[in-house]
């Protein structure tokens, strides 16, 4: 693949008081092909993560979809996604079937994906961003 966006993508929980369920930050870097950072990003996750076993792999899902919604609008062509959750790559890469929780947004992560030339889903070899909670503190 040429001219390859990275994307490094964490779901950090914040809890703060809210609705039911925890509510979940996602944090975003992303490098051009040059490996200039050109984005670094803390957005709450958009879609509810119910409480539970699978809360950590359905946020880090929900980032995943952040991450590949700001390469789009970064004009970003071929991806590779990195993940600090080994369930959520593993679902992404169809080696274990999506929650039920999880089912709608991880169809969503699966549109998006295909809407690039090409985007492979990875874990990362170590914490994407081991600041993650301290950049999530501000929840």
């Amino acid at each position: 693949m040429n001219n390859v966006f990275r994307v490094y993508t964490s779901a950090v929980p914040c809890y703060a008081p809210g609705p039911a369920g925890s509510r979940w930050n996602a944090i975003t870097t992303i490098q051009r092909p040059s490996g200039k950072v050109i984005a670094e990003l803390v957005a709450p996750i958009e879609h509810e993560v119910p409480d539970g076993p699978t809360a950590h792999r359905d946020a880090s899902i929900g980032a995943v979809l952040y991450g590949l919604r700001v390469a789009k609008q970064l004009k970003a062509r071929n991806v590779i996604v990195y993940s600090d959750s080994a369930p959520a790559v593993e679902a992404l890469n169809r080696n274990a079937p999506p929650s039920r929780s999880n089912a709608a947004l991880y169809l969503q992560v699966k549109a998006l994906a295909h809407s690039f030339a090409s985007a492979r889903f990875h874990l990362s070899p170590y914490p994407a961003m081991s600041d993650a909670p301290v950049m999530a503190a501000g929840c």
